[in-house]
């Protein structure tokens, strides 16, 4: 079996640029220290809205979690360093869903709106639409300033999330 460098790796996966001094980089295993080390430091205030990462203890905790979830996970930097991780999912073949979080050192400096906005945009141009669900004022401010609007719901079935959902941008001719 072929052996792939870091550098090589990198080539291949999705990096946006999200202005600012911004990048949304899709992970790969060797961020997962770097990202587990964040998740742990932001532990108390995750575990309200994302339960999983009381299950992330170690490497392999996160190579399980890898492996089991359909999904694609940036990593968000703000120069070089790591501030926070948008994750994008499956809903069904034309919809897929938006979550992230950011470290408590760094929120309310845009970053995460320039890293979801650059995320909605690439995902839209390809024809899905994206759909949220917040449980928090500062993440609906978010994502109405991107353009998502509040879908009608039942509240006991998102546990009292709110759910915002943006269309697939129309292809110009």
């Amino acid at each position: 079996m072929e052996n792939r460098s870091h550098d090589t790796i990198q080539d291949t996966r999705i990096e946006l640029d999200a202005g600012d001094g911004v990048v949304a980089r899709e992970r790969t295993l060797y961020d997962d220290q770097e990202s587990l080390n964040l998740a742990q430091k932001n532990a108390s205030d995750l575990e309200k809205t994302l339960p999983y990462v009381q299950d992330m203890r170690t490497l392999e905790d996160v190579a399980k979690w890898r492996e089991d979830d359909q999904r694609t996970v940036f990593g968000v930097w703000k120069d070089d360093v790591l501030v926070g991780e948008v994750n994008v999912g499956i809903i069904n073949d034309k919809t897929r869903e938006v979550s992230y979080w950011s470290d408590k050192d760094h929120r309310r400096q845009g970053n995460m709106t320039r890293a979801v906005a650059a995320i909605t945009q690439k995902y839209t141009s390809e024809g899905y639409a994206m759909e949220a669900e917040v449980s928090n004022k500062t993440s609906d401010h978010l994502v109405e300033r991107l353009g998502y609007t509040a879908l009608e719901f039942d509240p006991a079935t998102f546990n009292g999330q709110f759910a915002y959902r943006i269309e697939p941008q129309k292809q110009r001719r």
